[in-house]
């Protein structure tokens, strides 16, 4: 399968990153890679024509079921930062989502930051 989704992955997006979590939750479509290579049968009764073989469905792929819960805060609610941010960027260029950190300001038990892991 492929992405078709050229609304999420288009030129703008070119590291082909998810825009943001809701679309994992939500999906993309995807259809099948290349075409059918079965032919069409011609006229006889009952038989499929190589447009009809052909055709794509629409068929959407849903990667995460719901936004995850933040195990350090019991919210569903994270810090994100795209592909082109560094990893102390404060806020969220909107961009991708590369990656996600917990918001929570608490200190693990060796002293790091939980949104630095």
């Amino acid at each position: 399968m492929v992405i078709d989704d050229c609304t999420i992955f288009d030129s703008q997006n070119l590291d082909r990153y998810p825009p943001s979590l809701d679309t994992l939750v939500n999906g993309v479509r995807v259809r099948a890679r290349g075409v059918s290579v079965i032919s069409g049968s011609g006229l006889a009764n009952g038989s499929k024509q190589a447009t009809e073989i052909n055709e794509d469905k629409e068929i959407i792929k849903v990667y995460l079921r719901e936004v995850p819960v933040d195990p350090m805060t019991g919210e569903k609610e994270w810090n994100l930062r795209s592909s082109y941010q560094t990893a102390d960027s404060d806020s969220w260029d909107s961009v991708n989502v590369f990656d996600i950190r917990s918001t929570s300001k608490d200190e693990a038990l060796n002293g790091e930051k939980y949104s630095d892991w």
